[in-house]
């Protein structure tokens, strides 16, 4: 079914993707859900290094690697996709990519696509309207952290998380990054990681996954984040009225 459909995973001149992540969105606004797959670095076994802590055998860390680019399928409305990773712009760009959310931050009226990478800055790709994508993840304030330094990017969440119409940007990565909270103010965003108590909270936290909803229903969103089995457990982050994030850990 998968090669009948047209969305195998190969990209042209690099073979089999290692795919992270995806997501269904209607990028075009024809009525059909489109797809989106998240690929992070070329891997083979038969190229493999060996890396060390110490006189220990370790994983090597992603900056050992070449990234991959993502790849698009158009829906055609018959039960097969079309690859148009690079006419949309979106192949054009290469990363480590480990999460994916869309959501609409410009309120425009079409989907636009967050991408977190690992150890590489996060992409933004505005919708344009006409089956392209402009990557504006630099412009925009959300390629790095507040340091002006990649993280190790993994799951993130784009939805509102102020009640203000505008959806914000939550992104989990590994213990010393913080998890970036990156708020849409309308023309651009900010990274009120460190004011949110974001930056206190999540220090010593690794996660893979989050997800925002308001968990005691008091109307506002809340943050969980499912941490790594070898630092913690999953935490959960509640969003109280007074601010957008007056970050209360509980474990």
């Amino acid at each position: 079914m998968t090669e009948k459909a047209g969305v195998t995973g190969i990209i042209p001149g690099k073979g089999k993707a290692w795919s992270t992540a995806a997501g269904w969105f209607d990028y075009d606004n024809d009525g059909r859900l489109d797809l989106l797959v998240v690929n992070y670095v070329r891997w083979s076994i038969d190229t493999e290094q060996e890396c060390r802590v110490g006189n220990l055998r370790a994983y090597c860390s992603p900056s050992s690697y070449q990234g991959l680019p993502n790849i698009l399928y158009h829906n055609n409305g018959d039960g097969t996709f079309t690859d148009v990773s690079e006419s949309s712009g979106i192949g054009e760009f290469v990363g480590k990519g480990m999460g994916v959310a869309f959501a609409d931050y410009d309120n425009d009226g079409w989907p636009d696509v967050f991408i977190s990478n690992d150890t590489y800055r996060n992409f933004l790709f505005h919708n344009e309207h006409n089956g392209t994508f402009r990557e504006t993840a630099v412009m925009s304030g959300v390629a790095y952290n507040y340091n002006g330094r990649s993280i190790a990017g993994m799951g993130v969440d784009f939805r509102d998380l102020d009640n203000d119409g505008l959806p914000d940007i939550f992104v989990v990565g590994m213990i010393g990054d913080t998890f970036p909270l990156f708020h849409n103010t309308g023309k651009d965003f900010e990274d009120i990681t460190a004011i949110s108590g974001m930056s206190k909270a999540t220090l010593l936290s690794t996660a893979w996954s989050t997800g925002a909803f308001d968990f005691d229903n008091d109307g506002n969103k809340d943050l969980f984040a499912s941490r790594a089995d070898i630092l913690d457990n999953a935490d959960l982050v509640v969003n109280r009225p007074a601010k957008l994030i007056n970050a209360i850990y509980q474990i």
